[in-house]
């Protein structure tokens, strides 16, 4: 296996929400990057994927996939990820 970071773009429509973060009112996307260790890269952006959604209702987009180490013996899953940033 090895470990991809996987870049998301989700789309976001939270601005008359009570849940909305202070100062992304704005915001009609944020990115966000998961660490993943999977077999392939196609297997750690569904594993992204797969994960996000869990966290929103709108589908997100894949900006961008990169191999960032390996090989590992581990099991696949989700390494870490960040808090959303405002796209560029």
């Amino acid at each position: 296996m090895s470990h991809y970071v996987v870049e998301l773009r989700q789309p976001v429509e939270w601005a008359a929400s009570v849940d909305c973060p202070r100062g992304t009112e704005s915001w009609t996307a944020y990115l966000i990057r998961y660490g993943v260790l999977a077999g392939s890269e196609n297997e750690a952006r569904k594993t992204a994927l797969a994960w996000q959604s869990r966290s929103a209702t709108r589908p997100a987009e894949i900006v961008n996939t990169e191999r960032d180490g390996g090989p590992y013996t581990d099991h696949p899953g989700v390494t870490w990820r960040t808090q959303p940033a405002e796209p560029d």
